[in-house]
């Protein structure tokens, strides 16, 4: 990391943001690090909101491209500023910081689904329509939910390509794994949306300290995903990562094998 590094300028509309994501994903082919893994399934989900700004299923298109960016953004710039060795979000900067950490690729990916979807999920729909306007996009701020949830079915459709023993996941955790999955999605949009509605009617001088806190909480739930609270979880985390592939050039391969176009996750939702 180099300290004061120029920072890429930001994407403007949403193929900048695909594109930068891509030279994301990139480096961390390059680097062997796990950045990428999240980094895919934003992509992912990108591609899929784009697509469905095409084919007209959300209530406004151009505010849900505006919407896009602005929450693309967000962890661009967290990333780079990381990078940097800037100032950035705690809750963004543990994920950047076990970005070569032996974790499973589940672990991973809902570490930065937990930074991007509790803190910057809310601050994003905030910024996008404020005040009572905010009450307009909740239909299409739900929709961008549904579509990870089936980007994250592909997922874990595809873990056994990488994770040999993760069908001890479902063996010994029962329903434990789709808990964890729960966690990661219908628990985090609640609180996005709620945090949304709290900054887009909180006054200007409070909106800081509000988003301060919650950043402390997203960064004590990513702390959570990265070191399990129950031992047994503990163990068998352990024991997945270590039978996984290590390869983040072959894991984004593998991942990407079984893939659902971006219209069929758009007719799901």
């Amino acid at each position: 990391m180099e300290e004061n590094a120029t920072v890429p300028e930001l994407p403007t509309n949403i193929d900048e943001v695909l594109a930068e994501l891509d030279r994301i994903i990139e480096q961390s082919r390059q680097q062997n690090d796990y950045v990428g893994l999240f980094a895919y399934v934003y992509r992912r989900t990108t591609a899929a909101i784009r697509q469905g700004i095409l084919e007209a299923v959300f209530d406004d298109g151009r505010r849900m491209e505006h919407f896009d960016v602005v929450f693309a953004n967000l962890y661009i710039q967290a990333y780079h500023d990381f990078l940097a060795v800037r100032p950035t979000s705690r809750a963004w900067r543990i994920c950047f910081e076990a970005r070569f950490r032996k974790m499973t690729v589940l672990q991973h990916v809902l570490m930065g689904m937990n930074a991007h979807i509790n803190l910057d999920l809310g601050i994003a729909a905030a910024r996008t329509s404020e005040g009572q306007q905010l009450l307009l996009m909740k239909d299409d701020f739900l929709k961008v939910n549904d579509i990870l949830n089936t980007i994250i079915d592909d997922i874990q459709a595809s873990l056994g390509k990488i994770s040999p023993f993760m069908f001890l996941i479902d063996w010994l955790g029962g329903r434990q794994d789709e808990k964890l999955i729960d966690f990661g999605i219908r628990r985090y949009r609640d609180q996005a949306w709620q945090m949304a509605c709290e900054l887009a009617l909180a006054r200007e001088a409070n909106r800081f300290s509000l988003i301060q806190k919650v950043d402390q909480k997203t960064t004590r739930l990513g702390l959570a995903i990265q070191e399990p609270p129950r031992w047994w979880l503990r163990a068998l985390c352990q024991l997945v990562s270590f039978w996984e592939e290590k390869s983040t050039a072959r894991i984004l391969d593998k991942l990407s094998e079984r893939q659902t176009s971006d219209h069929q996750i758009i007719a799901k939702i």
